[in-house]
Order: structure tokens, then C-alpha cells, then sequence
């Protein structure tokens, strides 16, 4: 049977997926991530009763002529297309940014699916960005395309890009954690514990709640001034606190957005887990 196969490089994991040619998931698996992805990549799919006419895979880091420099999940300037080739003996293989990956599943087939563009911010460890435009991702010539974690958006937080207020400084895992440090009561919460506060009527965390909405909406303004999606979609950590978050960041978008673009939807997330694996089949398609 004919397949295609998605992968999504991790830090800690490989989740691979094996796709019919109507794009239907056939299969899905995870592996250990080791000093040689690529190799174990092949070796998993060995005895696999399919033919795999093509691979899309998902890394971290900005991609550009299918290199990525990611040392976290042992990719450290390397050429992706070239390496996964030498053992699956295909070179129908397509490399992209993990976020994109992302971007692209929430365009075909979740929230943004119908409209004509869209941009999908990931938040987790790291903010991550993917923009799709008639169903095609929007790179840019240096592969940072989207990258809006790295808007600056306050004067404080040390990034780990190595600039002062990155978005990620005040919306990834980390930066609301210090935001929370910050406070004796919140201290030590986990996101979610914040959230549900939040959602009680607890004032302390849903100040610290608004505030995070607050740059998420603030960088949503600028990605609708930029690109003018038909969407923004927000997917991943606080984003899965529902709808006091979504509601929040499309508060705080009323009120700072140009108003040529305040038409733009602010959309949760529906792609799931699989979004990487389901960006990456796509990108072999695109």
C-alpha cells in the first residue's frame, strides 16, 4: 500500500505517522531521540507493510535549504533531507519548521481549514509561529518566517535567543512561571493551577491571566498588520486553558488592532497532538 510519512523531530521523542495517499492516518508511533534520528527513523518503518512514496519531517529551529542547527535534538547544522535519504533510499523528502508543521495541519484540517490564510502561534517551552498562505507557509528567505516569539515585548526577561523581552520571556512555560515567582501565592503553580484560579474569580490569577493575554494579543496585532490572516489561531500551553484565554487575547485584539484588521478571528487550536505529523504529510503535498 501506498503511504506517506509525517515526522515530528522532538528534544525528547520522534512521533511518526504513516498517511494514505487521501491523507487518512493509518498508523502512528513514537521513538527514542538519539545521536543519529534518521537511522532509528528508518529502522522503525523496516518491517512495515507499506510503500512510502514520501516523507515530510517537522524540526526545531528555523529550516533554510533543508539545514537546521537545533543541538537540543541532536540536529546541529544539519543538511535533514540528505541524512534521512541515506537510509530510506527515497529523495522525496521534505524539511520544515516544526511550528509550520503545526501552522499547516490547523490550515487543512482544523481550525483554519476553508479560510484562505491563517496563522497558528504555538506556545509551549518556546512560542513558535507558522503562517499559511493559500496553502502555502510563509518561510521567509532566512527560515525565521513567523517567529514571533521573538517580538520583543517588554523591557525585562532574559531570552533564551539571547535579547531582553522576547514574547517567550512572558508566555512560554518558563515565563509565566517567573511571572508567578513573583507572587507568594501563585509561586510554584503549574499553569493549568493558575488558569483554573483564574476561572474561579481569583483576582491574583487572573491578573496574571490578562497580562499574558495581553502580549499574546499584542503580538497577534502585528502578525494581522504583517500578514492580514483570516485567523490567528493559538494553540498549546495557556492556550489550552479555553475559553477564558481566547477570550481574553481577542479582548486585549479589540482594543490595540488596526482596525482594518479587527475583523481577523482569534481561534483555538483543533489539529491536537498529532498537528506535527499531520503538517509534516501534508508538506510533501504542498
Amino acid at each position: 500500500m501506498k503511504a506517506i510519512c509525517g515526522i515530528d523531530v522532538g528534544g525528547t521523542a520522534v512521533k511518526i505517522g504513516i498517511f494514505d495517499l487521501d491523507m487518512n492516518l493509518l498508523e502512528k508511533y513514537q521513538i527514542k531521540t538519539t545521536e543519529n534520528i534518521f537511522k532509528d527513523v528508518s529502522e522503525s518503518l523496516k518491517n512495515k507493510d507499506y510503500e512510502i512514496v514520501s516523507y515530510g519531517v517537522g524540526v526545531p529551529g528555523p529550516v533554510v535549504d533543508n539545514v537546521v542547527d537545533c543541538p537540543n535534538a541532536n540536529l546541529k547544522n544539519v543538511n535533514v533531507k540528505v541524512e534521512l535519504e541515506k537510509y530510506v533510499k527515497n529523495n522525496n523528502i521534505f524539511v520544515g519548521n516544526d511550528a509550520n508543521m503545526a501552522a499547516l495541519a490547523e490550515a487543512k484540517c482544523g481550525a483554519g481549514k476553508g479560510l484562505k490564510s491563517s496563522a497558528t502561534i504555538t506556545i509551549g517551552t518556546g512560542i513558535g509561529c507558522g503562517i499559511v498562505v493559500d496553502g502555502k507557509i510563509l518561510n521567509g528567505d532566512f527560515g525565521a518566517g513567523g517567529e514571533v516569539g521573538h517580538i520583543k515585548v517588554t523591557d525585562e526577561g532574559q531570552c533564551g535567543c539571547g535579547n531582553i523581552g522576547c514574547l517567550e520571556t512572558t508566555c512560554a512555560a518558563k515565563g509565566i512561571a517567573h511571572i508567578a515567582s513573583k507572587s507568594a501565592r501563585l509561586k510554584g503553580l503549574s499553569v493549568k493551577e493558575i488558569v483554573d484560579l483564574a476561572r474561579e474569580g481569583d483576582e491574583e490569577a487572573f491578573a496574571l491571566v490578562d497580562k499574558v493575554c495581553y502580549y499574546l494579543a499584542y503580538a497577534a496585532s502585528i502578525i494581522a498588520c504583517v500578514t492580514n490572516p483570516s485567523a490567528i489561531i493559538f494553540g498549546g500551553g495557556i492556550s489550552n486553558g479555553g475559553a477564558i484565554i481566547i477570550d481574553n487575547i481577542q479582548k486585549h485584539f479589540d482594543k490595540i488592532a488596526f482596525r482594518n484588521v479587527k475583523n481577523t478571528k482569534i481561534l483555538k487550536a483543533t489539529a491536537g497532538n498529532d498537528a506535527g505529523i499531520i503538517g509534516a504529510a501534508y508538506l510533501t503535498q504542498c
